[in-house]
């Protein structure tokens, strides 16, 4: 069955990547830039053939000393060589056929294999984050990741294996809206809504705040649907918050307006020309895809990628943010990157 394993790691037919020989020369050198340098450090660990052209590299280049062989070698010397080729041999072919153990996602750092001989080499994808070897305490937190979408999948493999994010669909829209609502224009905003406008909520009773007017009394909150009709209102408030006591329909766009009472009069914001101050609660099958992840191990990669998808990019940002901190590798960084441009 495929998992979430085959879709972060590079397949069996792939040709496994290794460190070019001016890489190693560079890095056994010291002359390896900082990107360099870590990308050869991570892969070193797990590769042994690259490890072995490093030691090599690294010896000292001391000549043998010459010994000049006799022109017929007794039966007894002869005998004494083959059995050294047969150890040699047979020492290289156990190395070679030593198990290696299984990588699969895990929220928890890398265990150690129990294990006298070193580690076997990894795939090239090892740089990806939350990658460390089975246990039977994980193997039921693994499973229910197992249940992801293909289309998470897939944007979990292309994030990482080409370094970008898919901008979400049907974002721009809000996007658009948030900069004047909150840039402190008078045209038709006396005074500025903060949240939510432009962005996507989970939660189906989300809490409404604004700036105060000054010399206001009172405000009341107005929740309208994309047809413009009434969806929920609340009493004459004190406060600049408001939390709506109805649920929301998931999927479903919405725009809100406050109206502040002053010196007897009704001062509503926003009002024609300004943009309506809309929002968006996530659809079901997003707010499922969450739920089952958030409730297993801490796996910042799918949960920033997910939050992506779904147009929540506070959130993913601060899922990749967390990424960085854990596994500082450039294609983390990049990604980190992505989500931050998408913002602007």
């Amino acid at each position: 069955m495929t998992n979430l394993i085959s879709a972060l790691l590079p397949s069996q037919q792939d040709e496994p990547y290794h460190l070019t020989e001016s890489e190693l020369a560079d890095y056994a050198a010291g002359d390896a830039d900082e990107v360099t340098r870590e990308l050869a450090e991570t892969h070193l660990e797990v590769c042994q053939e690259c490890s072995a052209k490093l030691e090599q590299l690294r010896a000292p280049n001391v000549p043998l000393p010459i010994v000049v062989a006799p022109v017929r070698f007794s039966r007894i010397a002869a005998f004494a060589v083959l059995a050294i080729g047969v150890v040699v041999i047979a020492l290289l072919a156990f190395r070679a056929m030593r198990p290696r153990s299984s990588p699969v996602v895990a929220g928890g750092e890398s265990k150690p294999a129990e294990t006298a001989n070193p580690p076997a080499p990894a795939p090239a994808a090892s740089e990806s984050p939350n990658v460390v070897s089975a246990t039977p305490e994980e193997e039921p937190q693994i499973s229910k990741i197992e249940d992801l979408s293909p289309s998470l999948r897939n944007a979990i493999q292309l994030a990482w294996t080409e370094q970008r994010l898919e901008k979400p669909e049907g974002l721009a829209e809000l996007k658009g809206i948030q900069g004047r609502l909150l840039g402190g224009s008078s045209d038709g905003v006396p005074f500025q809504l903060v949240s939510p406008i432009g962005r996507v909520v989970q939660s189906r009773t989300p809490a409404f705040t604004w700036k105060p007017l000054a010399g206001a009394v009172a405000y009341t909150v107005l929740i309208v649907d994309g047809k413009l009709e009434e969806v929920a209102s609340s009493q004459q408030l004190t406060e600049t918050r408001w939390t709506v006591p109805v649920a929301l329909k998931r999927g479903h766009t919405y725009s809100w307006q406050v109206t502040a009472l002053k010196d007897g009069q009704r001062i509503t914001s926003p009002v024609l020309p300004a943009p309506q101050a809309k929002f968006k609660v996530l659809d079901k099958s997003h707010d499922d895809q969450l739920k089952r992840l958030k409730g297993s191990l801490r796996y910042h990669l799918p949960l920033g990628v997910l939050y992506t998808q779904a147009g929540m990019l506070d959130e993913a940002e601060q899922e990749f943010e967390a990424l960085v901190k854990e596994n500082p590798s450039p294609t983390a960084t990049k990604l980190l990157q992505s989500i931050r441009a998408m913002k602007e």
